[in-house]
């Protein structure tokens, strides 16, 4: 049995630490009502290929409400719209109805579990005057549990790859569509940071099994990354315009549209890339390296707790040692190693969280810190190349913009410049690393 309703919804993704600010705004005519909070424990099924997940669609069971299976609507709003069936069943086994209502989708493959999500849920009503309920902002705090058997740092390498995994077929369709720069964004995020932990877990893993698909996934961020580094310059330059004299503002757009026609052709190289067998040969192997990572037998003794730490350290060892090698004006390039390597030991922190909790979400959220500061000043760094690049074949208006923009790109290469070593100090107090 079964029943059907249209969910409509936006969904927001927000950094940690963020709260929620009153949603009471009486001359705009809205009233916050009582909140609700209820705990959620979810179970998702999909084929070892993530058929339902590309899809836009999911199979669940949820405790608050049995089975669910939602699929995509067609819809001419910004929210994300979908037809909702619910049915009655054994939490244990998909019910044939709602599996009947997947199957083109799923077609001969088998349907097994692939995530499990533990969500604490505020629910807070929006009012109007008059008291009626116009909206429902709801709240979300997502964990996924890792299950500590025999041997969790098994089940922390899995989980690490899975939430790398899933971040990219979540992007996937969107990107194809087009639209939104923030989803090239992040599968170039989940690419980079599987990668990074293939990467800091290669010692626990088949190495030429790793060296493989490390291969194969610098591929795919390099084509990401051709299109996220133009969107992030264009960005960057389209707010520099608005600084400089309104007479340059013509020229500096002129100059501006040769980088929207490069951009426009490397988004079309990224989709023609995606529908290669490539690619989808590439989504299959990252799939199976979450469920079935290619794990060594391990003969040493240590706990896995020590093993985990372990490899943490030793990201962390790589990141104090090329800082200490500095001298007392840096090149560009030696901060931009520093960055990488800030960033590989921001992951390594952040896939042990697990395992480890708090300690090891500030250890990497102060890593973070130093990360972004290092990435403003690289950012800023390859656009001033670009318009110096630009400026220098150029004698014309145009010329003279690209000229100006590159020195604003200037200062703010050095004002990052200047304030890299407050963030490595707040990076490498030792009191962050105790859980080390």
């Amino acid at each position: 049995m079964s029943d059907k309703e249209r969910e409509r919804e936006v969904k927001l993704a927000v950094p940690a630490g963020f709260r929620l600010p009153s949603l009471t705004d009486p001359e705009g005519g809205t009233f916050e009502g009582t909140s609700e909070t209820i705990h959620l424990d979810a179970i998702y099924y999909d084929t070892s290929d993530s058929r339902l997940a590309r899809a836009g669609a999911s199979l669940r069971h949820r405790n608050d409400g049995g089975w669910t299976v939602k699929l995509p609507v067609a819809s001419d709003g910004e929210g994300l719209e979908r037809d909702e069936h619910h049915f009655t069943g054994p939490a244990t086994t998909p019910p044939q109805a709602a599996v009947d209502l997947v199957r083109a989708l799923v077609r001969s493959a088998e349907l097994a579990r692939v995530a499990r999500l533990q969500t604490t849920r505020r629910s807070i009503p929006v009012l109007s005057v008059s008291g009626e309920v116009i909206a429902t902002v709801v709240d979300d705090r997502v964990e996924v549990p890792v299950v500590h058997g025999p041997d969790p740092y098994d089940r922390v390498v899995r989980a690490a790859f899975a939430a790398c995994v899933q971040q990219i077929i979540d992007h996937d369709p969107r990107i194809r569509v087009g639209g939104d720069p923030e989803d090239v964004h992040q599968a170039r995020v989940g690419t980079r940071r599987l990668r990074s932990h293939l990467g800091t877990f290669k010692s626990l893993l088949d190495e030429r099994w790793v060296s493989g698909l490390r291969d194969e996934l610098r591929w795919l961020g390099d084509v990401l990354g051709a299109v996220r580094d133009a969107e992030v310059l264009l960005e960057r330059l389209e707010g520099k315009v608005a600084r400089l004299a309104p007479v340059d503002g013509p020229a500096a757009e002129k100059l501006l549209d040769h980088l929207r026609a490069d951009l426009d052709r490397r988004r079309e190289q990224l989709v023609t890339a995606m529908r290669k067998d490539r690619y989808v040969s590439l989504l299959d192997r990252v799939v199976d390296a979450a469920r079935r990572p290619r794990l060594l037998l391990r003969v040493d003794h240590d706990s896995d707790a020590e093993v985990l730490r372990s490899l943490v350290r030793k990201r962390w060892s790589r990141l104090e040692a090329a800082v200490d090698e500095l001298g007392p004006d840096p090149e560009d390039a030696q901060l931009h190693e520093i960055r990488i390597d800030a960033k590989r030991a921001r992951y390594a922190a952040e896939a042990v969280t697990s395992a480890f909790g708090k300690p090891a979400r500030a250890f990497a959220k102060a890593l973070t810190g130093l990360q972004d500061v290092l990435g403003e000043h690289q950012d800023a760094v390859i656009a001033a190349e670009w318009l110096r690049a630009n400026a220098a074949s150029r004698a014309d208006a145009m010329g003279f913009a690209a000229g100006q923009l590159a020195a604003l790109e200037r200062q703010d290469a050095l004002a990052a410049r200047q304030g890299w070593q407050a963030a490595w100090k707040q990076a490498s107090r030792g009191r962050l690393r105790k859980w080390l």
